[in-house]
C-alpha cells in the first residue's frame, strides 16, 4: 500500500461510535499478533504486542502500560540481631508486574533505566558503632548510604535510612540490599522495609 501526495496525505479507518478500528499484523502462526486499535467506545488507542495490550493512551492522554516491570515489596516483621554483611529480606509482594522480584532480589527482565528505591527503619542501634552503612547493589555498581560513629550518646530506639536512585541495568542483572557495619554489637533489628523499583527508559 502506497499513500503518496505532494503536499499532506493519510489514511482513513472509519468505524462505528462503539466498535473498534485498527491495523493488524500476522504471520503463519498467529494472524494479529501485533495490532494498533482505536476503542471508539472509550476513546482509548491500544497497543498490542503477542496478542496482548502492552500500552494504551486514554482519551485524557494518560499513559498506561499493564505489563512494564515494575515491583513493590515490604516486610511487616522485625529480623533480629543482623549480622555485618546479612541482606534484607522482603515476605510480602504488594505487586510485581512480569514477575521479576524473587528470593530477596529483582532481576532486570531488559536492559534500560530502573528507578530503585527504599526505605527501611532500624531498632536497637548500637551507639558504638564505627561506621552503618546500607548498601544498594547491582550486577555493576553499588549505592551506599552510611552513618558514621559516635552520632548518638546511647543506643538509638529507632533509626531510618532512604535511598532512590536511577540505576543502570542490563538484561539479566540483579538488585539488592544488604547491611554493613564495624565496632559495636551485632544487636541492631531491621523493622519496617520498604523495596521498590520500575523501569523508566
Amino acid at each position: 500500500l502506497v499513500i503518496e501526495g505532494s503536499g499532506s496525505s493519510g489514511m482513513t479507518i472509519l468505524s462505528g461510535t462503539s466498535s473498534e478500528g485498527g491495523i493488524k499484523f500476522g504471520d503463519s502462526g498467529d494472524n494479529d499478533a501485533g495490532r494498533i486499535v482505536y476503542d471508539h467506545s472509550s476513546d482509548s488507542m491500544l497497543f498490542l504486542t503477542s496478542g496482548n495490550t502492552q500500552m494504551t493512551i486514554d482519551g485524557n492522554g494518560h499513559v498506561t502500560k499493564s505489563n512494564q516491570s515494575a515491583f513493590s515489596v515490604n516486610d511487616a516483621g522485625t529480623t533480629t540481631n543482623l549480622s555485618s554483611g546479612a541482606a534484607i529480606t522482603f515476605g510480602t509482594e504488594v505487586f510485581d508486574l512480569n514477575a521479576d522480584f524473587a528470593s530477596n532480589t529483582f532481576t532486570a527482565p531488559v536492559t534500560g533505566k530502573y528507578q530503585i528505591s527504599y526505605q527501611l527503619r532500624f531498632q536497637e542501634f548500637d551507639a558504638d558503632f564505627t561506621y552503618f552503612l546500607v548498601q544498594l547493589t547491582t550486577s555493576n555498581r553499588s549505592y551506599s548510604n552510611i552513618l558514621s560513629g559516635g552520632q548518638h550518646d546511647s543506643d538509638a530506639a529507632y533509626i531510618s535510612f532512604h535511598q532512590s536512585i536511577l540505576c543502570d541495568m542490563d538484561a539479566n542483572d540483579t538488585c539488592d540490599i544488604a547491611v554493613a557495619f564495624s565496632g559495636g554489637a551485632a544487636q541492631c533489628d531491621v523493622a519496617t522495609r520498604e523495596f521498590t523499583g520500575v523501569l523508566v527508559c
